[in-house]
């Protein structure tokens, strides 16, 4: 039985779609690709077995499978860009704590709520997979603008980094500035304190010499 034209065309299709997705997600973390790009090998190995020794493709089934291969690098590179995307952010999150990131970042509330999007995406996903090819072009896309997302946070960090020091730096110089004032003052009063002591020492040592007199 030959494989309709139309069905490779969509195969390859597919294919290059799930091979140039998985590089954008490698060149983002290159590790969190090796479950696509295995995919992808079957979805190779399905094709040749296909072809049954001839140049005519014999075997819908296991052109059916290569395809299914081609979705599901696809989905598995997108669902783990978005779980390292997201633990990128909230690793951000915690070098920054107590830090008023917005200064440096403007859009960094976005960030956030678009983090906390995709958990709720990737939950409701597992729970609930209506359409795998649906579910596979909204991952696609949610993993690019958190990709985006991240890009402008690593971009931030050197200013925001600068940002700290120089805070650092003010609040150094304010305690020192405040310790010192603080040691004249102490000064200030123990000086007091003592002509004080030295005027009434003065005055009794005085009285008492003019009464011998």
């Amino acid at each position: 039985m030959t494989v309709p034209p139309e069905s490779i065309s969509e195969l390859i299709e597919s294919y290059e779609t799930a091979d140039r997705f998985a590089r954008e997600v490698a060149q983002f973390r290159s590790a969190v690709a090796i479950p696509a790009n295995n995919e992808l090998r079957y979805a190779g190995h399905h094709l040749l077995e296909s072809l049954n020794g001839t140049t005519q493709v014999s075997k819908p089934d296991l052109v059916r499978k290569a395809r299914n291969h081609c979705e599901r690098a696809m989905y598995d590179a997108a669902e783990a860009g978005i779980i390292c995307a997201v633990d990128e952010i909230a690793r951000f999150q915690d070098d920054y704590r107590g830090v008023v990131v917005s200064r440096v970042i403007a859009d960094y509330p976005n960030v956030r709520a678009l983090a906390l999007r995709a958990q709720a995406v990737l939950a409701q996903g597992r729970s609930d997979r209506t359409s795998a090819q649906q579910q596979t072009a909204e991952y696609m896309e949610l993993f690019r603008q958190l990709r985006d997302a991240v890009h402008v946070l690593r971009g931030g960090r050197d200013d925001l980094n600068a940002m700290v020091e120089e805070d650092r730096a003010k609040e150094q110089s304010e305690s020192r500035q405040f310790l010192l004032q603080f040691m004249i003052r102490v000064a200030a009063v123990l000086i007091g304190a003592a002509g004080l002591v030295w005027t009434i020492w003065y005055t009794l040592s005085s009285g008492g010499a003019a009464s011998i007199q």
